[in-house]
């Protein structure tokens, strides 16, 4: 089961980007477009990195973290129509101040304990953002109408996906430290959060193509 899940989330990880692109109007960038980049990038490094030839995730994890920070950030920035931009330069400057405190000092950079130190920052500024895009749009819009744009599908996927990747970094060392429990029974919750966000992804890029 483990492994099927995997693969499928993986496969799902190539459709976003490419339904994207698949249109006439694909040379119009979308903001989400980063981050559809890093997902495609992702699902073939842990195919081929992380499973097939065994390279060590550790690099791999702080440095996914970073980029889906700024994919993130850059992507809300844009969703706000940039009128948050000193918000998202302070949730930047902690968050690198942050990851090179933690590669340059920290005693051991494989615990997982590190992974939720940079997540609390990614999360607090993604739920902040959206707090303000809802609020956004129950002053200026029907709500009704604000689900069925690809940024509901969006946004929702990332809060989700947020959610429950932190949850398994913030527990992560105690069930590496505890013997009686199986890491790759929880990796399930990262394999299925993943696959909720790669599939709401889809919808959105085809809510896009829709227009």
């Amino acid at each position: 089961m483990f492994k099927a899940l995997f693969y499928f989330a993986t496969l799902l990880g190539v459709f976003p980007i490419v339904i994207l692109k698949s249109k006439a109007n694909s040379n119009k960038h979308h903001p989400i477009a980063p981050f559809l980049w890093l997902v495609l990038f992702a699902s073939f490094y842990e195919l081929i990195g992380s499973t097939w030839l065994q390279i060590p995730t550790t690099i791999w994890f702080k440095t996914y973290l970073l980029l889906e920070f700024f994919t993130f950030g850059y992507y809300f920035d844009n969703l706000l129509k940039k009128k948050f931009k000193r918000l998202f330069l302070a949730f930047s400057i902690i968050f690198v101040v942050l990851f090179l405190a933690i590669i340059l000092f920290w005693y051991d950079i494989n615990n997982l304990r590190t992974d939720a130190y940079l997540s609390i920052v990614e999360i607090v500024m993604v739920y902040f953002f959206t707090i303000l895009w809802l609020r956004n749009i129950f002053s200026n819009q029907n709500e009704e109408d604000a689900v069925q744009t690809s940024d509901f599908y969006f946004v929702t996927g990332i809060v989700i996906y947020l959610s429950g990747t932190f949850f398994l970094s913030l527990l992560g060392d105690l069930i590496l430290i505890n013997k009686e429990l199986n890491l790759e029974q929880y990796w399930i919750l990262n394999i299925v959060c993943n696959i909720i966000i790669r599939s709401l992804l889809i919808v959105g890029v085809w809510k896009i193509q829709q227009k």
